[in-house]
């Protein structure tokens, strides 16, 4: 991640004269403990998902299940549902804390946080 991070700094130097920020998505699901958070996830992603709808923005995006492994395929349907790709927190507050820390020390200007609530 450091590493498209700097890239994407370096290109907006190199050919646009710019210095900028990079920002990036998260979803975040805690819970007491990693089992609850896993729970928490498994609940609004698998059990009250709306595949109908992950399955419509799957062929919007033109993407299909050709191109990709069947586990492939429902992972990328699953992290849609779970925050449109954003990059994913899910566990305790301490886990939640420590993945914050690994995207600032690759570094990461800011991030947008996608939160669910029950």
């Amino acid at each position: 991640m450091a590493k498209n991070v700097e890239s994407f700094r370096e290109i907006a130097r190199t050919d646009y004269g710019r210095e900028i920020k990079v920002w990036s998505s998260a979803y975040i699901v805690q819970g007491e403990t990693e089992a609850e958070a896993r729970r928490l996830f498994n609940y609004f992603v698998r059990e009250k998902a709306d595949t109908a709808g992950a399955d419509n923005m799957v062929q919007m995006l033109g993407l299909h299940s050709q191109s990709w492994s069947k586990e492939g395929f429902e992972n990328l349907k699953q992290d849609l549902i779970a925050g449109w790709g954003a990059y994913p927190l899910v566990g305790t507050a301490e886990q939640i804390r420590d993945g914050l820390q690994l995207l600032s020390d690759a570094g990461l200007d800011g991030l947008v946080p996608i939160v669910a609530r029950l």
